[in-house]
């Protein structure tokens, strides 16, 4: 994690932390905003909003570097729900602002994933990919509960379970001309040291048979 300036925190991603899974190395580091977002006024871009352009202070300084920044729509942040998304994206500027899928937070917000990839699939720039169980969703809406609480409850779990389905979400990103780096991740705080691994094992054999591995693009037909 790193803090920008003026309330920004982001997840800097270099390349070479990569260059040890056994997959291909991403051509660009990606920034992923997440909190809320209100730089000082002299630090927009000419046309950009400090309110509504997340991403334009920071990418405006980046633009020459092999730097990316996107914004992850994360549970209990000002980017939370499909509407909240799609007002970021549609009052932003794709130069400077896209999305960070996060297929499970979608979900914690009530959003559908494959609908923004099928309409703004030009603006996803990374993707996160964890699912969602839907009755610990409902208990969240019922008992306004927090993230944190939600995760302790085992909102998140691994694959075949849970919304959305990954191999539906692998489908619709394959029919994207686009070249994506995607994360796996499952929330389990607290949780001993042993409980990571197994899930983690298991979720990559589940994922290989959707059509995601670290060496090819998944195909699908268009």
């Amino acid at each position: 994690m790193c803090t920008l300036r003026d309330g920004w925190a982001g997840s800097l991603t270099p390349s070479w932390a990569w260059s040890g899974l056994g997959g291909p190395i991403p051509r660009s580091i990606a920034l992923v905003l997440r909190g809320r977002c209100r730089p000082s006024p002299d630090r927009v871009p000419e046309g950009a909003s400090p309110d509504r352009d997340a991403g334009g202070i920071v990418t405006g300084h980046l633009l020459d570097t092999y730097a990316r920044v996107v914004s992850d729509s994360h549970a209990d942040s000002h980017i939370q729900t499909q509407p909240e998304i799609e007002r970021l994206l549609n009052e932003s500027d794709g130069r400077y602002t896209n999305l960070c899928l996060d297929t499970g937070h979608v979900a914690y917000g009530g959003g559908d994933n494959l609908d923004l990839i099928r309409r703004f699939g030009e603006r996803v720039g990374y993707v996160h990919i964890k699912q969602m169980d839907p009755e610990i969703l409902a208990q969240v809406a019922a008992e306004d509960l927090s993230f944190g609480e939600a995760v302790k409850r085992g909102v998140c779990v691994s694959p075949p379970a849970g919304v959305p389905k990954p191999d539906d979400v692998v489908a619709e990103l394959a029919r994207l001309d686009a070249e994506l780096f995607v994360i796996v991740e499952q929330d389990l705080y607290p949780c001993a040291p042993d409980v990571p691994l197994p899930i983690a094992v298991l979720t990559r054999e589940h994922l290989a048979g959707c059509g995601l591995t670290g060496t090819r693009r998944p195909t699908v037909d268009k």
